[in-house]
């Protein structure tokens, strides 16, 4: 069945037809206490069907603080302006995202990641993407470096890089 539907120009169901990466080499911070986009972390993809799916993945590198202070970094995942993999509302001052990362040290990085199937429903291009924000607004949230970001002799800190694949899946 499978190769008869190969053979006639068709894929079976869970076959991956297409993949778009983006890689962020340079780094990006933010203190706002509201999600804003990261700059290079999203990418476009248009399904060839309206029932096949997207796979939506990304691994980041994060980091966060204000000096030596802790620092709560929050990251969500979407597709244009609708919000995917979202946790659920609980209480009125909790805030609502995909990962959340609580630094102890601002010297410290993370590797975050998420994944989820969408179920966009459209031949139309989409767009993916990730946004970033902090708890409190004097401190940063960053991608790709510490929140101390030193450059100094002891080579403590680093620079990394974070990634967004998305693929169209045979639904």
């Amino acid at each position: 069945m499978a190769l008869t539907k190969i053979l006639d120009g068709g894929m079976p169901s869970g076959s991956i037809i297409q993949v778009v990466q983006t890689t962020k080499t340079d780094t990006f911070t933010t203190t706002t206490t509201d999600y804003v986009d990261v700059t290079g972390l999203s990418v476009a993809i248009t399904p060839t069907s309206s029932s096949n799916k997207i796979l939506f993945i990304y691994n980041l590198s994060v980091g966060g603080g204000n000096g030596t202070d802790v620092n709560h970094v929050i990251i969500q995942m979407l597709r244009g302006s609708t919000r995917l993999n979202i946790g659920d509302a609980r209480g009125s001052n909790r805030f609502r995202g995909t990962n959340f990362v609580n630094t102890a040290v601002a010297g410290q990085m993370f590797q975050p990641s998420a994944m989820i199937l969408d179920s966009p429903s459209s031949t139309s291009e989409l767009t993916y993407k990730v946004q970033l924000g902090t708890t409190v607004g004097s401190h940063t949230a960053c991608i790709n470096r510490s929140g101390r970001d030193s450059d100094d002799s002891a080579g403590y800190d680093g620079n990394a890089s974070s990634t967004i694949t998305v693929m169209e899946i045979v639904g």
